[in-house]
Formats: structure tokens, C-alpha cells, sequence
């Protein structure tokens, strides 16, 4: 449980109309998601995508925007949760090397099985992103550390998985190109399998956030207002 976060003259704005900015930024997405759908960039520039070309263009780019959408959208609520447990705005999951340790077991993954599959690929990564935040947060409810140690801790083990990686792919091993890939992010090999996963996933996300809203609400508080409320 985090300490209290220190008093800082000031009580946190909140928007009157949250609903209405809600609306307004679902709009904005969806109108994003329109023009991509149909506008793309060919010889001769920018322009909408001719009818005949729409059959076989639309479905993959669906796909894609889809798979794209859900996997920023598991990244904003990992961040959301990381940010009210550890009462840091600053928390996010590359920041407290969660990135790092998933990138590792995808290397890890990669080099120890012979031709892997997306699934065991997924599975290794995630295994090293949870490996790395239960190493952070035994090493936070050991000793007590505050937040700003916390998120130290986790850079420092970003930048041990930075370099692992950077040897990895310095040795010019042809699986370094696939890891050289994951860690730039792409949605162009996406599977409409993958791409329901991913939304499956941030669906799940999302209502499990609703769910334990209160608790997010209440987590920052510290652990003697935690207690007073109600939360273990």
C-alpha cells in the first residue's frame, strides 16, 4: 500500500461534465477510424481508396485499426492501475520496467523454443512483465519504499533489459530482427484472431476497472485512510 501522497496546496481538478469529454473524444476516435479506413497514400499521393481496391483493402485495415486500438487501450489502463497503486502520476509500465521484463521474456521465448507461436510468444512476454512487477512490489512491501524509489527501481531495471537487448540484437542472430520488431510495435501482420483477442482483452480491461473503481479512487489515500474506508 502506498504512503499517503504529501500535501501539495491543492485538491486534484476534476472535469464537471466528464460524460461530455467522453463523447467528444469517442467521436474523435471514431471519425479517426473512418478516415483511415478509406484514405491511405499511393502514387499519386494521398487520396480515398478506389471502390474496387475496398474488398480486399478494408478487412486488413480493420484488423490492423482494431488490433492498434486495443492494444493502446491495455496500455492506458495498465498505466491507470500502476498510477493509483503506486500514487505517482509519473508510474507507467515502461517506466517501472514492466515493459522491460516483458521484452525479455519475449527474447527469452524466442531463443529457448524452437519456432514458437504467437500464443507462446504473448505467453512469454507476459510472464515477464508480472516477473518484473512481483519483483517490484516484494521489494516495495519489504522494505517500505516510497513511490519515487519505487519508480527508480524500475528504471534502472528498464535499462538492464535495454542493454540485454541491445547485446541480443548486436549480434546479428536473425531472431534479433523479430525482437527488433516487437519492440517497435506493429499491427500489419495482425490476425483478425489476434486482432478479436486484443479487444476481448480490453474489454475485459475495462469492466474489471469499473468493477474496482472505488478501490482506484481510494488507493492513493494511503493505508490508515484505506483502512477507515473500508479497504483492506
Amino acid at each position: 500500500m502506498p504512503p499517503p501522497p504529501r500535501d501539495r496546496g491543492g485538491s486534484a481538478r476534476r472535469a464537471r461534465h466528464p460524460a461530455r469529454g467522453l463523447a467528444l473524444l469517442a467521436g474523435l476516435l471514431l471519425a479517426a477510424a473512418a478516415l483511415t479506413l478509406v484514405l491511405g497514400r499511393g502514387p499519386a499521393g494521398w487520396g480515398v481508396i478506389a471502390p474496387g481496391l475496398c474488398a480486399s483493402f478494408l478487412p486488413l485495415r480493420a484488423t490492423a485499426l482494431l488490433a492498434a486500438a486495443s492494444a493502446g487501450a491495455l496500455l492506458a489502463g495498465a498505466g491507470a492501475i500502476l498510477q493509483r497503486l503506486t500514487a505517482n502520476p509519473m508510474a507507467a509500465p515502461e517506466v517501472l520496467g514492466v515493459t522491460g521484463g516483458a521484452a525479455l521474456g519475449y527474447a527469452a521465448t524466442l531463443f529457448l523454443q524452437t519456432a514458437p507461436g504467437p500464443g507462446a510468444l504473448a505467453l512469454g512476454a507476459g510472464l515477464g512483465g508480472a516477473v518484473t512487477l512481483a519483483g517490484l512490489s516484494a521489494l516495495a512491501f519489504g522494505r517500505d519504499i516510497a513511490p519515487a524509489r519505487l519508480l527508480l527501481a524500475g528504471l534502472a531495471i528498464g535499462a538492464f533489459a535495454s542493454a540485454v537487448l541491445a547485446a541480443i540484437i548486436a549480434t546479428g542472430d536473425p531472431r534479433a530482427w523479430a525482437i527488433l520488431g516487437w519492440l517497435a510495435g506493429s499491427a500489419a501482420a495482425v490476425t483478425p484472431a489476434a486482432a478479436l483477442a486484443l479487444a476481448a482483452a480490453a474489454a475485459a480491461l475495462l469492466a474489471a476497472l469499473l468493477l474496482a473503481a472505488r478501490w482506484l479512487e481510494i488507493l492513493p489515500l494511503g493505508p490508515a485512510l484505506c483502512r477507515a474506508l473500508g479497504l483492506p
